[in-house]
């Protein structure tokens, strides 16, 4: 769980404790007006509490500094836990029975769809099975236990949190495996601006190696050609130059030494 956490993910954590709280408080009003089981309205309540205290946890950013990668794994651990306690609590309301529950535990599904959708955009497939497995085995097992068995009766009741969780499976890894290609093509992304770089680099390179080239032959042909020019009507003029005007040949020896340098 050391992946670094996807621009954005807890933002839209935090959009959804809200409307978590929202939705449970309107379950919560509605359970009110119609009078429900007190069991039930303390279950709402217990929701209501959680999803508070989940915005809470991600609206402090000195958490978040403090825990570095463990930030999110831990929240997503407390709150799997927090959803699957609520469940159990409907163990406790009189009078109970497998279809109530079921009906109740299907009120559930937006609330757990979602965090399988972080934890599959987030980690890998180990973890969307584990998510999978233990919210929607725990229901089965509630479900065991107000039914009092299995069996045949029963047997078509008691499959439908087996199909939820076979949903809940198949939602976790299309959203993994899209997840894994959004990686792969922001890596390839990456690679190719790298080797884009890398190609301007050596375009440059080139055109500084071509003005060099066209520099060194400007020189040769224009530059090294008149100053040998000059060498050469230097050795004629010397020669031809007075041998009693000492003057004359040493200023003449001297510009001819001068360009022969620059020649060379």
């Amino acid at each position: 769980m050391k992946r670094p956490t996807e621009p954005g993910l807890i933002k839209l954590f935090r959009y959804f404790a809200i409307i978590g709280a929202v939705y449970f408080f309107a379950r919560w009003v509605y359970g009110m007006s119609m009078a429900e089981n007190q069991i039930i309205i303390s279950q709402m309540e217990y929701f209501i509490i959680v999803h508070a205290f989940l915005l809470v946890y991600l609206l402090i950013p000195w958490l978040e500094r403090q825990l570095k990668q463990y930030y999110l794994p831990i929240i997503l651990v407390f709150y799997s836990v927090a959803l699957v306690v609520g469940s159990v609590i409907y163990l406790y309301v009189p009078d109970r029975t497998i279809v109530d529950f079921i009906t109740n535990s299907y009120g559930l599904v937006p609330i757990l769809i979602v965090p399988l959708v972080f934890i599959a955009w987030q980690y890998d497939r180990k973890h969307v099975l584990i998510y999978t497995a233990f919210t929607n085995v725990s229901d089965i097992a509630i479900a065991v236990v107000i039914a009092q068995g299995i069996s045949l009766e029963n047997l078509p009741i008691l499959s439908m949190p087996i199909i939820r969780g076979f949903a809940f499976m198949m939602v976790g890894l299309v959203v993994n495996q899209l997840s894994d290609s959004s990686r792969k093509q922001k890596h390839r992304l990456l690679l190719a601006n790298v080797q884009l770089s890398q190609y301007s680099n050596t375009l440059e390179h080139l055109a500084t190696s071509r003005e060099r080239n066209r520099l060194a032959r400007e020189l040769h042909d224009t530059t090294a050609h008149t100053l040998s020019g000059i060498s050469v009507n230097l050795e004629a003029l010397k020669t031809i130059a007075p041998e009693d005007n000492p003057e004359m040949q040493g200023m003449i020896s001297t510009t001819l030494e001068a360009a022969r340098n620059g020649l060379s």
